[in-house]
């Protein structure tokens, strides 16, 4: 024979194993939710690391590019500007007469 208060508080044990049974349950999937974000997130790092990489990549060989093309630039404007100072002494030159002949 078994007391209410008995009754009671077997099915309080009972309730409070399915507790502690279901906060273990818990644990272990939030445990394991954990585990597959770290790895999302560490995934998601690596990816956005070797973006990263290969826009600075980008980033840097355009401007080596641009570097270059100034410096052609730079070349061909000092070179035809030499070239029209060399034109212009050598027609004033020319314009002395008897000083200069040319062999």
């Amino acid at each position: 024979f078994v007391s209410d208060t008995d009754a009671l508080l077997l099915e309080l044990g009972k309730a409070n194993g399915a507790l502690l049974e279901s906060e273990e349950k818990h644990k272990e999937t939030i445990a394991e939710i954990t585990e597959q974000l770290s790895a999302s997130h560490a995934e998601e790092v690596k990816n956005l690391r070797a973006r990263l990489e290969s826009s600075s990549t980008m980033e840097f060989q355009r401007v080596i590019s641009e570097v270059e093309q100034q410096r052609v630039s730079e070349v061909e404007r000092i070179t035809n500007e030499l070239n029209e100072s060399h034109a212009r002494e050598l027609a004033t030159v020319k314009s002395v007469p008897g000083e200069i002949t040319e062999q």
